[in-house]
């Protein structure tokens, strides 16, 4: 599977089940990569990011548009310059790390289409 199909799987299950990361408690997390975090902003920011791209993709499957469409229209570029600012790197990253599978994900979940994820992915 994936690391961004995870990570989806776990915010949606967030932001459905728990209303976000207020239920988390604790004082600091601890993530598998990247700086110890004292307070859940990071979190939020990236719940907000998921909720936007699946209603973003979710109309744009009620308008129609073909996937090839979908990744041309859902760009998510305000969330793009907050996570990846004008770093060329963590833009490139952004693109082909989370956003374009993660609309890959989110169309198939609007259309009925999921596909099983494998580890050869």
């Amino acid at each position: 599977m994936r690391l961004t199909s995870l990570l989806f799987v776990c915010l949606l299950a967030a932001t459905s089940s728990c209303a976000g990361p207020k239920f988390v408690k604790a004082a600091t997390i601890i993530p598998g990569h990247g700086p110890v975090m004292h307070d859940t902003t990071y979190l939020q920011t990236l719940i907000e990011m998921f909720q936007a791209l699946t209603a973003q993709v979710n109309q744009a499957v009620a308008d129609k548009l073909t996937l090839a469409e979908i990744h041309k229209k859902v760009t998510l570029p305000d969330f793009e310059k907050r996570l990846a600012s004008d770093d060329r790197m963590r833009i490139r990253d952004f693109r082909g790390g989370f956003l374009y599978p993660a609309i890959d994900r989110a169309y198939q979940e609007a259309t009925g289409t999921l596909k099983p994820e494998s580890m050869d992915e």
